[in-house]
């Protein structure tokens, strides 16, 4: 940090305290610490201050401020991120979206939203079922996760499958830049060919090129019925295989998740209703009645073709299949003292090879390991166990991610299916995509953030 950005003075302090109200500025070392934290892995950063705006006005001050001093700013959700997106790696300003947490819009007839960046997933899925809508990509940690991070991330989910990420919801933006400015991107149209897609570019930017104050969403009709079936499979590999051919079906599932026999034991043990088995799917159909019941019905065969167990599950118990679904994060965090967290994606057709190379490279290098995941859409959590403090052990970790990183490469697919890319994924990202489009990607964060203030140390290194 030194020599490039500027350190937090009492001058700057002042001032942000003019800005926001000296009640939503601090510097007490408990927040700092809050505010600095990633969710899962070891990366941490030094926040200075941090400040919770409530408006597109503050924060427009606040960046042209920090620019003009070379402050670094981090925004800033729930700090749910497992990449390291969130953490101030270079110290500087967090600002923090708490305050920013008004849904401003629904329409029923255009089936839109427009809500600011601290509204919680959940929440608003709860005021828009009412209305009989939802918005869908749903994430494991949707009941915290805020719509800027998403945003921010291009974070999905479990019905991704079906619906899509979050930048096929996204159509419109209101991002205040570095330099203070406030711009508007995208219109409320059902579709648009009006020159370059600023907003898909701000979409899974991370923070790095902007502060989204205000985000247009679109949503969809809530379906009329949902079912759910769990099917279990000897292997690995025999659950894998069926995954394609449930993808490459007519029927069109909703959620198609993966756990392996190590996800189905935690499982098991801390009570949630599942089986131990070699892996399995847990699979939902939706829409109406008729069309939710004749899809699970087609996936059912699926599943039984290939020589795999399928129950379908209603009522309390498909409640706790999910529920235990979306904890896995927080009970395999209690397997290891550190646990990486990798977010692959491949074509689905190279999953069973994926998914077999990964158990191999574990056993190779003697480090353990937990996968599930969005199998539907190729994407696995690979949660390599890092074991002890000690450097050995790290070390071996982290070669296992960094051998995943080359396999998701060699099959064409992608280092970061929904988690982002943060500080954790960097180093592979010209491997990825190669020099050319690395340095056009540096380009273009130059041309918005010249200062490089914005999430610095995120996505790309800094600037030489």
């Amino acid at each position: 940090m030194e020599g490039r950005y500027s350190r937090v003075e009492e001058e700057d302090l002042r001032f942000l305290r003019e800005v926001v109200g000296p009640e939503n500025v601090s510097t007490k070392g408990w927040e700092l610490a809050v505010s600095s934290a990633n969710a899962v892995s070891e990366i941490e950063g030094r926040a200075e201050a941090v400040v919770w705006p409530s408006s597109a006005e503050q924060v427009s001050k606040i960046l042209a401020h920090c620019s003009e001093r070379r402050i670094p700013v981090t925004p800033r959700g729930s700090g749910s991120s497992t990449s390291g997106n969130a953490a101030p790696v270079e110290g500087g300003i967090v600002i923090n979206t708490r305050r920013m947490n008004r849904v401003l819009e629904v329409s029923r007839e255009d089936l839109l939203a427009v809500v600011e960046p601290g509204v919680i997933y959940e929440e608003l899925n709860v005021e828009l079922r009412r209305l009989g809508l939802f918005f869908p990509p749903e994430p494991a940690s949707g009941s915290v996760s805020t719509i800027g991070g998403m945003v921010g991330n291009n974070s999905s989910g479990f019905r991704a499958v079906k619906y899509g990420v979050t930048r096929d919801y996204i159509v419109g933006l209101e991002v205040v830049l570095p330099s203070g400015e406030v711009v508007r991107l995208g219109t409320r149209a059902p579709k648009s060919s009006i020159g370059y897609d600023l907003v898909r570019l701000f979409v899974g930017s991370e923070g790095t090129l902007g502060f989204f104050t205000k985000i247009t969403l679109k949503l969809r009709p809530l379906p009329e019925a949902r079912r759910t079936g769990i099917c279990y499979a000897e292997s690995a590999e025999r659950a894998s295989r069926a995954i394609f051919d449930v993808v490459a079906s007519p029927a069109r599932p909703s959620a198609v998740e993966y756990m392996d026999s190590r996800v189905l034991r935690l499982l098991v043990e801390s009570g949630y209703p599942y089986r131990e088995a070699g892996a399995a799917l847990l699979l939902e159909t939706d829409g109406t009645e008729r069309a939710a019941e004749d899809e699970i019905s087609r996936l059912e065969s699926i599943c039984r073709s290939h020589g795999n167990d399928f129950r379908r599950v209603e009522g309390g118990e498909e409640e706790a299949l999910w529920k235990g679904r979306r904890s896995l994060g927080a009970l395999v965090a209690k397997l290891s003292p550190a646990v990486i967290v990798g977010d692959v994606d491949v074509p689905v057709s190279k999953l069973p090879w994926m998914v077999e190379e990964i158990y191999r490279l574990g056993d190779e290098m003697k480090v353990g390991l937990v996968v599930f995941g969005h199998a539907g859409d190729g994407n696995l959590h690979v949660n390599i166990l890092a074991g002890g403090t000690d450097e050995p052990s790290r070390r071996r970790a982290w070669d296992l991610y960094a051998k995943i990183m080359e396999r998701t490469i060699e099959a064409g697919g992608a280092i970061a299916g929904e988690h982002g890319i943060g500080v954790e994924k960097r180093e592979f990202m010209e491997a990825q995509h190669g020099r050319l489009a690395l340095d056009l990607m540096r380009r273009v964060k130059e041309a918005v953030d010249p200062s490089w203030i914005m999430n610095p140390g995120k996505i790309l290194p800094g600037p030489s």
